[in-house]
Formats: C-alpha cells, structure tokens, sequence
C-alpha cells in the first residue's frame, strides 16, 4: 500500500499482515513495534517526512526479511523506536563482546597447547624470500 493521500497515526491495533511486494509498495505496521511480515523488532528507519506537527511520515526496513514498510507515526512512536534501538545496540554490542572475549580465550587456549607440544618453533616465524626478491613475513 503506498500512502499518496492524507497522513494520519495508524491505530495501534491495526497491523497489516501483507508482505511488501513489489517495490516502492509498503505495509503499515503499528506504532513501529514490529515487523508485520515476520514479528522481528529489528526495524531500521529509512526515512522521515514531517507531515504535521506531531505527524511523521517513517520508511522503515525490516532487518530480518527484508520488507519495507512506509507509514505515519507520532513523534513520541519515533522518541519509542530511538529508545528501541539503543537497547538493541546495548544487545548487539554486550553479544558482539562476549564472542569476542571466547574468540580470543580459544585462540590463547590454542597457542598454550601448540607451545606445551612444542609445535611452534622460531622457523615458523622466519622471514622467508618470495620471487622476485621480495620478503614474506615479518
């Protein structure tokens, strides 16, 4: 559904379950919140449009299947998705760190037993000459 004519808040009980098709073509969904074609709270915002005082037009992208939706909002949906994706950044961040941190201990876990197997000597970190005179290493 493309929104071409007057702008107005979607009810919050109303959540069109259609998927987005064609391109240029959009679903409303309700106050944000989530996805209608696939339930993900993963929506990123595209664009924005005032079309009022407390009125605005929001293009979002459904980060999980794709879908776009297009709808009017009120500027307190827009302070809730800002408040949304800060929690998801704190997610995404806490998640990102903690594979890290069990990255980097299999890695030293790893290199603790390669030197108690005395499988790494200092040839394996020689500089050795590649064609052209070049050197590799180091």
């Amino acid at each position: 559904m493309v929104f071409d004519q007057g702008y107005r808040p979607l009810a919050t009980n109303h959540i069109s379950l259609g998927p987005s098709g064609a391109a240029n073509s959009f679903d409303p969904v309700a106050a944000m919140t989530m996805c209608p074609r696939c339930g993900s709270s993963f929506l990123q915002p595209l664009r924005c449009e005032a079309k009022g005082s407390d009125v605005v037009l929001v293009e979002l992208r459904c980060s999980e299947c794709m879908t776009w939706l297009k709808a009017p909002h009120t500027r307190a949906d827009m302070r809730e998705l800002d408040r949304r994706q800060a929690e998801h950044r704190g997610e995404t961040l806490a998640a990102y760190e903690k594979l890290v941190a069990e990255s980097m201990q299999a890695l030293a876990d790893r290199w603790r037993q390669a030197l108690e197997l005395d499988l790494v000597g200092a040839d394996d970190f020689a500089i050795t000459p590649l064609r052209g005179g070049r050197s590799q290493g180091g």
